[in-house]
């Protein structure tokens, strides 16, 4: 009978104690979320453009992944609300930008996205976009490294905010 009892103890210590932690380092990884942000960004003449980084706000494990030219490009679609002007923005897709203001709108359709560094004064918030160019008429777009603003020109003020 105590031998039943001391061997009941020995199995309750190895199921409650030692095996969670052993199957939760071995079949329980954390799932690591967080968002990314742009770490490296692009130069042109490379393949793989650059990189993200995140950080998970569980365990605190640091992630890094290459970013492609595709993927990059990417982060720039969807609807941009200019951070002054009310009802002011741009709408950048795979095939076109369309400026509005109120009513007004001027769509122009893509012929070719060029990667463009800014080498000017707002690089160190904006230091990497694209030069979209349309028939007869372009546009420059630059992006911060947590993808939810873009600069229109990297002499203007022409700020925008992603809108969700």
């Amino acid at each position: 009978m105590k031998r039943n009892i001391s061997l009941i103890g020995y199995m309750f210590i190895v199921i409650v104690i030692i095996l969670p932690v052993a199957c939760k380092n071995d079949s329980d990884p954390c799932s690591h979320n967080g968002n990314w942000t742009i770490s490296v960004f692009p130069v042109e003449t490379e393949l793989e453009i650059g990189e993200e980084t995140r950080t998970c706000t569980i365990c605190g494990e640091i992630e890094n992944r290459a970013m492609s030219l595709a993927t990059f490009k990417t982060y720039f679609y969807g609807t941009w609300a200019h951070d002054e002007y009310p009802n002011t923005g741009v709408i950048i897709d795979e095939n076109e930008w369309t400026w509005y203001e109120g009513d007004n709108t001027e769509t122009n359709d893509i012929i070719e996205w060029k990667p463009r560094e800014n080498d000017t004064t707002d690089s160190s918030i904006f230091p990497f976009g694209f030069l979209l160019e349309g028939d007869g008429v372009s546009n420059t777009f630059y992006i911060n490294s947590t993808k939810n603003k873009i600069n229109s020109s990297p002499y203007s003020e022409e700020i925008f905010s992603k809108n969700p």
